[in-house]
């Protein structure tokens, strides 16, 4: 009895984590009007963007191929800014402390912030995404 006890528990214990890292936000980013702009990560589409050892070799998309996917994602999803600027190209594992993905050191993606420039006076309009080490991006969604 007392182990089926135990096994009951290892499987909703790992069926939570499941679930649970399928919708793991990654940047919260709260708006005047009680909304927010939020990534989120799920452990598949990591996993899906494929595996790094970071003691063995270099990662599969470099910080330079991780900044010009960055860069065009911005100039195909806004326009009439006169200057985009990524001012950061993070290095992150992925997040979710009850993932097997997480655990293994394996899977890792980009934080990419940036901004842009409006006007001579420098107006700013700043954002976040993420790069996966597929080269495919994870933008934002306002909820």
């Amino acid at each position: 009895m007392r182990w089926l006890s135990i096994l009951i528990v290892a499987i909703s214990t790992n069926s939570f984590a499941d679930d649970h890292c399928e919708k793991w936000p990654v940047s919260i980013s709260p708006q005047s009007d009680g909304t927010a702009y939020k990534i989120y990560l799920s452990e598949s589409e990591v996993i899906g963007a494929g595996a790094w050892d970071i003691e063995d070799e270099e990662p599969p998309l470099s910080v330079g191929q991780a900044r010009t996917i960055a860069e065009d994602w911005i100039a195909h999803n806004f326009n009439g800014y006169e200057d985009a600027v990524v001012w950061q190209v993070r290095l992150n594992r992925f997040p979710c402390p009850a993932s097997e993905a997480r655990e293994s050191g394996l899977y890792w993606h980009y934080d990419i912030k940036y901004y842009l420039e409006f006007d001579s006076r420098k107006k700013r309009n700043s954002g976040y995404f993420v790069v996966l080490m597929s080269g495919d991006v994870v933008a934002p969604v306002l909820e």
